[in-house]
């Protein structure tokens, strides 16, 4: 078997969930615009966003990020 075979499927997974929304558990707020984000992918590229989603954090209990105020080109390449 090819070693990038379930490397190959698991990113394939992730953009199945990406283009359909399945599975997205939180929502990103800026201005007038809201990114449907799954927590998970969130919490594997930021430890400033970790920490937003931890449950200690109201973001975290009403799974929604406000980043009204920010560069909205900036927040959407997150």
């Amino acid at each position: 078997m090819d070693a990038a075979g379930p490397q190959s499927k698991v990113l394939r997974r992730f953009q199945i969930l990406y283009e359909t929304g399945q599975a997205v558990d939180s929502e990103i707020l800026c201005n007038d615009r809201v990114w449907k984000v799954h927590r998970f992918v969130l919490c594997l590229y930021s430890d400033v966003l970790a920490c937003a989603c931890d449950g200690r954090f109201r973001e975290a209990k009403g799974k929604r990020l406000n980043l009204s105020g920010e560069d909205e080109d900036s927040v959407d390449v997150l």
